[in-house]
């Protein structure tokens, strides 16, 4: 899940400093990045899933304070992907699929999702330390 976020976050930096440059080349990476929400909702799926399996493995697992904070975590991962990243992934294919100029409502949109990618960005370094470090740990 964390891949296919960092892989998608470079295409869209790609695709928007090749649309500034004027280059016509950056349509083509338009079929590519519509396939990621594909494995990240697939990463998510097993996130889930795991998680589930550890805690059943694991009934002493739901104890723990790290745990807990791991789960909203992964939580607000998904919710912020579902709500906000869909919607934003949406216009900006819908824009981009068109006469791409970045400014004006372009760049909204394009700022709007590099704040969305950077937020996933920083959720999966928080869950990455907290399962490192688990704090309040038995």
């Amino acid at each position: 899940m964390a891949g296919a976020t960092v892989t998608d976050y470079i295409s869209f930096k790609t695709f928007c400093s090749m649309s500034a440059a004027g280059d016509s080349h950056a349509q083509g990476l338009l079929p590519l990045m519509g396939r990621y929400g594909g494995l990240v909702r697939t990463g998510a799926v097993i996130l889930i899933f795991t998680g589930i399996i550890m805690v059943t493995i694991n009934n002493s697992l739901w104890d723990e304070i790290w745990f807990k904070i791991k789960l909203a975590l992964a939580i607000l991962l998904v919710l912020n992907g579902v709500f906000i990243g869909n919607s934003l992934g949406m216009k900006f294919r819908k824009m981009a699929s068109g006469n791409f100029i970045p400014g004006g409502q372009e760049r909204h949109i394009s700022m709007q999702l590099n704040r969305f990618y950077l937020a996933q960005l920083t959720l999966f370094i928080l869950i990455i330390f907290v399962s490192i470090v688990r704090p309040g740990k038995k």
